[in-house]
């Protein structure tokens, strides 16, 4: 199967945006959009957006792929001084692309990174009454609705949702327009970025990202934008990233949880190009 490539205008160094589990690209761009009249800026989706995907694996997958997804698209495309962009999961693959090929990049970018401490790793999962470990956001994603007959209704039964009580309505409708896609039978609309998918990943949560940081080429240039209120990547993690990458740059939002990008691109817009800017 071919891989998609999304393009989002512009020219020169190409920038790379690799999005959060279930977010499409387009739900950034307010904040991707701007950096076009420098940068040629591009995505090369994961896998659960690609056309004829259908159901992911029985297996369990892992977040590596995402990063080796972004590597294969760089060399099918000959990219050279990519800047990768990641928020959440997507920082993740951002971090593996980068650090298996060092010599594609220009710079990495993480926003917000799921990347847990591993003291603290117990609180991503339950255990059920059979002692098994569930990951609590897959367990969610499984009970994701994934049918809506129009875009006014999914507005409608999403605008109340707690994930989006700190979203205007602009950027609920750009989620809106991003997250779904024409249904097979023509009746309506699903996610574009299944809720299978989405539990496969985090079912795939990825455990040895502290390790992917080690192996990073110093000579790689890193900024790390922390939402102040995300329960996703602590300041105790932030803490552990400048140990061990005492070079990187670390911005912090104020005011903003995990998904700041869609919520305050405004505040985010410019540390990027600041930072873009200053890259050499």
């Amino acid at each position: 199967m071919r891989q998609p490539l999304i393009e989002y205008g512009g020219s020169g160094t190409p920038i790379h945006l690799a999005p959060a589990n279930s977010f499409p690209p387009d739900t950034y761009l307010p904040v991707i959009q701007p950096l076009t009249a420098r940068h040629r800026v591009l995505c090369f989706p994961p896998r659960p957006l690609w056309p004829g995907i259908g159901a992911p694996p029985p297996a369990t997958g892992s977040w590596v792929e995402v990063g080796e997804d972004i590597v294969a698209g760089v060399l099918a495309h000959d990219l050279q001084e990519v800047i990768a962009i990641g928020h959440s999961f997507g920082a993740v693959g951002s971090l593996v692309a980068v650090a298996r090929r060092p010599d594609r990049f220009r710079g990495l970018c993480l926003l917000d990174p799921t990347m847990v401490l591993p003291e603290d790793i117990s609180r991503v999962y339950r255990t059920d009454e059979h002692g098994k470990k569930i990951h609590r956001l897959a367990e969610k994603s499984r009970q994701r609705r994934n049918e809506f007959p129009t875009h006014a209704e999914a507005f409608a039964y999403w605008r109340p949702k707690p994930l989006f009580s700190d979203w205007n309505d602009e950027a609920l409708w750009q989620y809106v327009r991003a997250a779904l896609r024409d249904s097979e039978d023509g009746c309506g609309f699903v996610l574009a970025w299944s809720p299978a998918w989405e539990t496969y990943y985090y079912e795939a949560f990825y455990h040895e990202c502290w390790e992917e940081l080690e192996r990073l080429d110093q000579a790689i240039p890193v900024l790390v934008v922390r939402g102040e209120a995300s329960h996703a990547f602590i300041p105790a993690a932030e803490a552990r990233l400048q140990a061990i990458r005492p070079t990187a740059r670390c911005v912090v939002v104020p005011g903003q949880g995990h998904l700041f990008p869609q919520t305050a691109p405004e505040l985010l817009q410019p540390i990027l190009a600041d930072w873009i800017a200053h890259l050499k």
